[in-house]
């Protein structure tokens, strides 16, 4: 049975109880950045890895619902602007991808 390494997980916690919700596995090496966006429908949490790809979390259902894969190296920063989300890696390059 596979062990998830403590870096390679998602925790998710409720902030008023302070304890943890689930957690949330599929990369495989750390995890380096985490970006959310939110609208009135849904709230997607994207996740940035070692792994080179980054992950699209469904926080209705807290599964993985894509994942995408781009960059030639690690994706070590997210950030959201304007409906998109920008992601950087070692590869140094920058990703512009509509959510």
């Amino acid at each position: 049975m596979w062990i998830p390494d403590v870096e390679s997980v998602l925790q998710v916690w409720d902030i008023e109880s302070k304890e943890q919700v689930r957690t949330l596995t599929g990369h495989v090496g750390t995890v380096y950045a985490l970006a959310v966006i939110s609208t009135p429908d849904q709230t997607k949490v994207f996740s940035a890895s070692y792994d080179r790809s980054l992950r699209v979390w469904s926080m209705d259902n807290m599964i993985c619902t894509q994942t995408l894969l781009r960059h030639q190296g690690s994706v070590t920063a997210l950030a959201v602007s304007r409906g998109r989300l920008f992601s950087g890696a070692v590869d140094s390059t920058v990703k512009v991808w509509t959510c």
